[in-house]
């Protein structure tokens, strides 16, 4: 039986694999905004925005757990998370201010390469 809540930690989950589906979570989010977000009615407008705020969330605690001093991850793969972040947080705002240069398509690409790498996909 699945767990009813997607947030709940297991005993038996690495940390790896909470990751992963934290991030599996927010770009299912995301992907679901993507479908909606050409419709100009309040309650689409709110879940686009819930998703990329919580995406936003997301990757901020990476940034917390990457920075700190007892994380083992090799420093170049933490620069680039960290990098990832600001990315992932200007690339937020740009959407919800509407400009022009802001890429849902991204956030969740961004997202999914994440993932791959937690699974230890190797790129084709």
């Amino acid at each position: 039986m699945q767990n009813p809540n997607p947030l709940a930690i297991s005993a038996a989950e690495s940390e790896r694999d909470r990751e992963y589906r934290l991030l599996a979570l927010v770009t299912k989010k995301l992907t679901d905004a993507m479908a909606i977000v050409t419709q100009l009615d309040p309650q689409s407008v709110g879940q686009v925005c819930d998703a990329i705020f919580h995406n936003r969330d997301v990757w901020n605690a990476f940034v917390t757990d990457v920075a700190d001093e007892k994380n083992k991850l090799p420093k170049e793969l933490k620069v680039l998370l960290i990098n990832l972040a600001a990315y992932v947080n200007k690339n937020s705002d740009m959407i919800i201010n509407n400009h022009p240069d802001g890429d849902l398509d991204m956030l969740i690409a961004i997202n999914r390469h994440v993932m791959d790498g937690l699974r230890g996909a190797t790129a084709e």
